[in-house]
Order: structure tokens, then C-alpha cells, then sequence
């Protein structure tokens, strides 16, 4: 923004008027931050909430700056600098994740978690906490803050692109991305439901963080609660029928099953199975009937030939053979 529109942006959002002497050094601040709209906001929310003044803000942007490193070299492709962990929106939101870290853990904790996730419409059922009260409380303090967007009807959260990526700039460069990942995995293998119909409007809502998590994990960490969760995203874009986004995502599970528990494992089988499945609903025929030959072989080999799943699998391909007859994918 232009100068003069960045100090009306102050202005407005600064709960004390502010007076003559302090005009200038609100236009000093305001330089600081690069008159960027997002900064001025979140600067505005800091100064309500601590009650101090542009000038003992200003203060802390510099201490801010002494405190982190050079600027980064490695900046997204858009190459906007404040993106980086120098830039003016890590600027603020540092100073304000100090403040929080100190006030109450949880609240960055949450923050934290929201950074491993895909940034719109975080349910706040994702947020561990003792009880709805104190998840309250840590929400408001974010709030407070101007560094998440409530949605009230969807009882969600929203992150900023700039926020989100700032975040995540940071927790890496602290060593601890893969940690609140980790984190992140475990929360949502907790709430993600099965695949039944009664469960789409949840797994639905939860399928982009999900995908968004498992995509930016570690491969070291690929078996646990990160496999179990491919695994039942895999099945909700099956049934959801997003059949090539399932396929992909199957292709993986499939892998890691093998690569961790071997190719005969039921698990491993299964998930051949299902990948099966998933090519017949895109009319891959001369693939998916080939794979779930192998896989009826494997089952009664390994499970036996009256297993419920080698039978199921084994109706299956008489009737793909045949008249192509659907059947149930297993679980």
C-alpha cells in the first residue's frame, strides 16, 4: 500500500487513537513492515493486546531481526520476500509466537499443527485438547492475534497463505517440521472415519488434510499411523468415486505394504486388491484383471482357499471375466 493508506490501515485497526507524536513513529513502523496489509494487521493486533505503543513495537521488530538469520537464499518460486523468515509476515508473526509461547503453549501448539495441514478449514476437532473449553480459550488467543480466521458456523479455522508458509519456513528451520508432521498423522489417523456412506461428509472435509499431510511427509516415515491413513484416504476417494486420485494413493499403500510387511502379507494383499478395484472403475481391464489374478493366486497361497477374501476376490474375477458384474472392494 501507499504510505498514507498503511497508516490509515493502523489507524483503524489500532484500538487507541493515536496522537500527534506518535505519527511518526507509527510511519517508521510502518516502513519497517514494508506497508504490507497482513503485517500492519497483525502488528495493530499486538499492540491491543499488549497495550504498548508503534514505537515499543518497532522495538521489537529490530530485536526480532537481530534474532534470526540472514535472509534466506532459498525462496518459493514466486520469489516473494516475505515468505522467508526475515520477510515482514514472519517478522510479526514471530514476535507474536514468542508472546503465545510464553502465555500458553497450546495455542502454538495449534498453530504448529496448522502448519502441516492444508491451510483452509481446519476442523477444530483437530486441535487436541482436555476439553472443549481450554481448546476454546487457546482458539481466542490465536484470535486475538489476527493469526488464524475463525469460521464460526463450521466450527473450522483458516490459515493465511503467508502465515501458513511462514510457519512452515520456521518449524523447519527449527528442526521440528517432521516432528509437528509426525503430529499432524497422528491426529488425523484418529478422526478420519471408516468408509462408510454415513462418514462422507466428514471424510470429505478431511480428505485435503489428509492428502496434504501424507504428500509433504517424510518417505523414512512411511509405515504406522502414515500408512493406516494412505490407507483409508485411499478408500474414501474409491468410494467417493475419484477413482485415479484412489489409484495413486493405492499404488503407494500397495508399496510401502510390501516394502514393510512383505509381498504376502494380508495387508499387502489386500491393498493389491483394492488397487485392482480401482483400475476396473476406470475400465483398465487388461490391467486390473491381471492384478487380481496374481492376487487370488497370492490369497490362496497365503490365506487359503476358502478365506472370505480369497473368495471374494476369486467372484470377482469370474464375474469381470464374465459379465462384469460389480463386487465389493475389500477391507
Amino acid at each position: 500500500m501507499t504510505p498514507s493508506m498503511a497508516l490509515r490501515v493502523l489507524e483503524n485497526h489500532v484500538e487507541a487513537s493515536l496522537a500527534a507524536t506518535e505519527q511518526q513513529e507509527a510511519r517508521l513502523l510502518l516502513h519497517e513492515l514494508s506497508y504490507l496489509p497482513l503485517a500492519i494487521v497483525q502488528a495493530a493486533a499486538y499492540i491491543n493486546t499488549r497495550n504498548i505503543t508503534p514505537r515499543e513495537y518497532q522495538s521489537l521488530v529490530a530485536r526480532q531481526k537481530q534474532a534470526v538469520p540472514e535472509r534466506d537464499s532459498e525462496l518459493p518460486k514466486d520469489g516473494l520476500p516475505e515468505h522467508d523468515t526475515t520477510g515482514p509476515i514472519a517478522t510479526t508473526l514471530l514476535i507474536s509466537l514468542n508472546q503465545i509461547r510464553g502465555d500458553g503453549r497450546l495455542a502454538a501448539d495449534y498453530l504448529f499443527l496448522a502448519a502441516c495441514m492444508d491451510r483452509k478449514d481446519i476442523p477444530l476437532d483437530l486441535l487436541p485438547a482436555s476439553s472443549p473449553r481450554e481448546r476454546e480459550e487457546a482458539v481466542k488467543i490465536l484470535s486475538r492475534y489476527r493469526l488464524v480466521a475463525r469460521r464460526p458456523a463450521e466450527s473450522s479455522l483458516d490459515l493465511h497463505q503467508l502465515v501458513h508458509r511462514a510457519l512452515r519456513k520456521w518449524l523447519r528451520r527449527q528442526e521440528r517440521l517432521d516432528e509437528w508432521t509426525g503430529n499432524a498423522i497422528r491426529e488425523l489417523y484418529g478422526v478420519f472415519p471408516g468408509d462408510n456412506h454415513g462418514s462422507r461428509s466428514k471424510w470429505r472435509r478431511l480428505l485435503p488434510h489428509a492428502r496434504y499431510v501424507l504428500s509433504h511427509s517424510s518417505a523414512e516415515k512411511e509405515g504406522g499411523d502414515r500408512l493406516e491413513l494412505a490407507r483409508k484416504c485411499a478408500m474414501a476417494l474409491y468410494n467417493d468415486g475419484r477413482w485415479r486420485e484412489a489409484e495413486e494413493l493405492f499404488v503407494r499403500v500397495m508399496g510401502t505394504s510390501s516394502r514393510l510387511l512383505g509381498d504376502e502379507h494380508p495387508s499387502t494383499l489386500t491393498s493389491m486388491n483394492n488397487l485392482a478395484f480401482t483400475l476396473k472403475g476406470q475400465d483398465l481391464h487388461d490391467k486390473a484383471i491381471p492384478l487380481l489374478e496374481e492376487c487370488c493366486r497370492l490369497q490362496q497361497q497365503v490365506l487359503g482357499p476358502k478365506h472370505p477374501h480369497t473368495v471374494s476376490s476369486l467372484e470377482a474375477l469370474q464375474a469381470w471375466r464374465s459379465s462384469g458384474r460389480e463386487c465389493y472392494i475389500q477391507l
